[in-house]
């Protein structure tokens, strides 16, 4: 991937005092309705053809899927999960944010996206309703059930990524708000999807 390639050619082409573009990269995180996208998934669950795809159906929930997500299917603003120097090794990194839902609605999972900085003035991003989005898609982390959330509730999003492997494990948990959260007592917590 992208911070593979970055790290190699810091290492064998840069010069001393170069510089690479982009020279930083930030992922966002929010939670995201999207029935579509999660109905499509839940395909291998309905037994097609009498067929038991169970196995098919776990592979799939555990997988990131690229969709173009619109700001209306957002359900918070985005957050700030993670900001990487290109350049450097990134052989397994992982973060925890937490996310207020803003709009009542149905949540299907999280959309991740990024804003890479160009040279500290200038951004490229294909972040939902940035007017200058470029055409990437964003992925799509999704829950196993579709979980109706409400304003003021906390979704907190926990993620360890190997780019390497392209291997990313997400923990996605829902609060009541945020002193629920502070309070770390887990007998207050709503829902755990690991």
């Amino acid at each position: 991937g992208v911070l593979e390639y970055f790290e190699d050619a810091r290492r064998r082409f840069l010069r001393p005092g170069g510089r690479l573009v982009p020279r930083r990269v930030s992922l966002w995180v929010a939670p995201v309705s999207c029935a579509d996208l999660w109905d499509d998934t839940a395909f291998w669950s309905r037994r097609p053809h009498g067929f038991e795809m169970g196995p098919a159906q776990d592979i799939a929930w555990n997988s990131g899927h690229a969709l173009r997500v619109e700001p209306s299917q957002l359900l918070a603003a985005g957050r700030c999960a993670a900001s990487l120097a290109l350049g450097d090794a990134h052989r397994c990194f992982s973060f925890t944010v937490d996310v207020p839902i803003e709009c009542r609605g149905t949540m299907h999972g999280v959309s991740g996206w990024f804003v890479a900085d160009m040279d500290g003035a200038t951004t490229m991003s294909n972040a939902p309703g940035d007017p200058q989005r470029i055409n990437r898609r964003n992925l799509v982390f999704l829950l196993d059930r579709p979980l109706d959330v409400a304003t003021g509730e906390v979704v907190r999003v926990h993620m360890q990524i190997r780019p390497h492997e392209s291997v990313v494990r997400w923990t996605i948990e829902r609060w009541p708000d945020a002193d629920a959260l502070q309070s770390g007592d887990e007998r207050r917590r709503l829902d755990r999807f690991d």
